[in-house]
């Protein structure tokens, strides 16, 4: 977590560093990977995007900040690594901790990837009292609903638009396989 947030928050400086045009702002959009690793499922990339904008919020605000895995000189006794070593922040901004919010927010998103939520289907209980449509019906109520609180928190900066079956990352042209795509697509317009 530290270390992971912190490249992220880092690297979203930079895109801000590098951003020309305020209304077309270059953005770190963190991929929503498979099920089987961390941030795959939804709330773990939630999690992570949190993660990554509180960090970045701080080093956009704090004059002084701990020395990271390799920015320590040798000659900082390691204990006060240990113990919260401070240096002057390279990243700091002077901006007011609302502004950094909103600039962590434009700067840090997601890759919502259509297919890769649909390869959840292959963990998912079904039901054995409802019969296959009610199960299917169930599991796309889920992704929507996992797509739906990504989009309202504003996290969905860019889409991946590929189609599976659910159990294999087949990258079907979109419509070709039984992710839902269109509603996906109708709830990010509608946000």
């Amino acid at each position: 977590e530290k270390h992971g947030v912190r490249l992220y928050a880092e690297a979203a400086i930079h895109a801000l560093q590098k951003t020309r045009d305020p209304n077309n702002p270059v953005v770190v959009n963190i991929e929503h990977i498979f099920p089987e690793r961390f941030g795959g499922h939804p709330e773990e990339l939630k999690w992570i995007i949190h993660k990554s904008r509180e960090r970045m919020v701080e080093l956009l605000t704090q004059p002084e900040i701990e020395y990271g895995a390799g920015m320590a000189p040798e000659e900082v006794d390691r204990k006060k690594l240990e113990e919260g070593y401070k240096q002057p922040n390279p990243f700091y901004m002077g901006v007011s901790t609302d502004e950094a919010k909103k600039l962590a927010e434009t700067h840090i998103k997601a890759t919502l990837d259509t297919g890769h939520i649909n390869l959840w289907r292959k963990y998912w209980q079904d039901d054995p009292r409802k019969s296959r449509e009610d199960n299917d019906s169930a599991f796309r109520k889920w992704v929507l609903g996992q797509v739906e609180s990504l989009a309202r928190e504003k996290m969905v900066g860019n889409v991946h638009l590929a189609d599976n079956y659910g159990y294999h990352d087949d990258h079907l042209a979109p419509g070709q396989g039984n992710s839902p795509i269109r509603e996906i697509v109708s709830i990010l317009k509608k946000h």
